[in-house]
């Protein structure tokens, strides 16, 4: 996997490094669609407590930063 600029454009698992992260801080990211395909996807980090700089919850579009993903299912 490589690190990309595009946004997701698919549901699942991500690697996300932007907004005010910094060094080497990794979030982990989940993009969820909705059945109104009209709705954009939209993402939300997964550590409990969460980065303090990074957003919430929000529109995958939004996010801006890098991406990697989506992590494959294993089996």
């Amino acid at each position: 996997m490589k690190w990309t600029r595009t946004p997701p454009t698919l549901p699942g698992f991500y690697y996300w490094q932007g907004g005010h992260l910094t060094g080497l801080e990794v979030a982990m990211v989940q993009v969820t669609a909705f059945k109104d395909e009209t709705k954009p996807l939209e993402a939300c980090e997964l550590r409990q407590e969460g980065y303090a700089n990074a957003p919430e919850r929000g529109t995958v579009a939004s996010w801006g930063g890098r991406w990697s993903g989506p992590l494959p299912q294993p089996y």
